[in-house]
């Protein structure tokens, strides 16, 4: 990687990173996680292979196991926790609120499942990843990575409809 591809890649990994550890519930850690994340990313670089997927894909992969690393070490489960979410009073508050509040409910539901699950769908639905580009990241087939999603939808839509959610 030269250093004109690595700007861009600090500038469109970056905050895609620290949303995930957000996401993960690392609060506070977020920010050293990415950094971390990027130090084992120029030590791996000669490893991506562009051919596999996009950088994203295979920094998130490494960030994943940051994650995981940060969590034995610190002999705790991270709570997931709501994005930073902007409300700007307007006619259309209430909406806005009610949305959020779906949402909240919906990442509440989404903790109930097993952590592959929950990767797969936030690569998904948050980063808008291909299966192919999850695959990568999270060093598995495609059909795995497809398996998990449909298996995800199901158990969540099982999970609101009990709770009456939907």
């Amino acid at each position: 990687m030269q250093a004109g591809e690595w700007d861009r890649v600090v500038d469109e990994v970056g905050p895609r990173l620290y949303r995930y550890f957000k996401y993960k519930g690392c609060g506070d850690e977020a920010a050293d996680l990415t950094q971390e994340t990027f130090i084992r990313l120029v030590r791996v670089r000669d490893k991506f292979d562009s051919s596999r997927g996009p950088v994203v894909a295979f920094a998130l992969g490494i960030a994943l196991n940051v994650w995981r690393e940060s969590r034995r070490q610190n002999h705790r489960e991270h709570e997931p926790i709501e994005a930073a979410n902007e409300i700007v009073i307007d006619s259309g508050l209430q909406e806005r609120l009610e949305r959020m509040n779906e949402a909240s409910r919906l990442r509440e539901v989404v903790t109930h499942l097993p952590l592959v699950q929950q990767d797969v769908l936030y690569f998904y639905f948050d980063e808008e990843m291909t299966t192919r580009a999850i695959g990568e990241a999270l060093d598995m087939p495609e059909g795995t990575v497809k398996s998990h999603l449909h298996r995800a939808k199901e158990t969540l839509r099982t999970l609101l409809e009990k709770k009456e959610w939907i």
